[in-house]
């Protein structure tokens, strides 16, 4: 249950209580969480209307090779009070340098950009979401919302150049093969 449906569910039965019982003191006791929850109503984000890049420094690396993440988030809905930015890493790969974690205030048409840096063993790691959570100051109300964007991270075997080895057969065979070659 969210803390805005606790808190109307108990004001409500604060109000019904008073009512029944023709106490005041249960009116004037509800009086202050119906401020606060109106409140929180009133400076609560309705949705979350961000524009969200992602730019990855390189796409194919060596393993435990530090690659550079950038993201750059534009408000283009209501100021959000609160906003907190998580772009989702897998968990195989480490991040190195700076955070991928922000709590933030973003005002109406601003921008915030981030950057940091990952790196890990083997493998393909796709870079799908980030997730955003948005909140009035008091903490009442709370929007959850996933950008979709796109990018992977190739990190292949190291490759080492070996001298030339000339490779032939020891003997030739009596049937003919598919290729023509000028020495039987």
């Amino acid at each position: 249950m969210s803390r805005a449906a606790l808190l109307g569910s108990l004001i409500l039965l604060l109000v019904l209580a008073g009512l029944a019982g023709l106490r005041g003191a249960l009116l004037a006791l509800a009086m202050p969480l119906l401020v606060y929850f109106f409140y929180g109503l009133w400076r609560g984000p309705d949705q979350i209307m961000l524009d969200v890049q992602r730019v990855i420094d390189a796409d194919r690396v060596t393993p435990h090779t530090p690659v550079k993440v950038s993201v750059t988030i534009t408000n283009r809905g209501n100021a959000l009070d609160e906003l907190a930015i998580e772009d989702a890493v897998s968990p195989a790969l480490t991040v190195a340098n700076g955070s991928n974690h922000h709590l933030i205030s973003l005002p109406k048409g601003r921008s915030f950009s981030f950057e940091f840096s990952v790196s890990g063993p083997r493998g393909g790691f796709p870079f799908e979401t980030v997730h955003t959570e948005a909140g009035d100051d008091l903490g009442l109300m709370r929007v959850l919302r996933d950008f979709p964007t796109s990018g992977t991270l190739f990190v292949l075997p190291n490759i080492s150049r070996i001298r030339y080895v000339p490779i032939r057969p020891r003997r030739t065979r009596v049937y003919a093969g598919a290729i023509p070659a000028r020495v039987g």
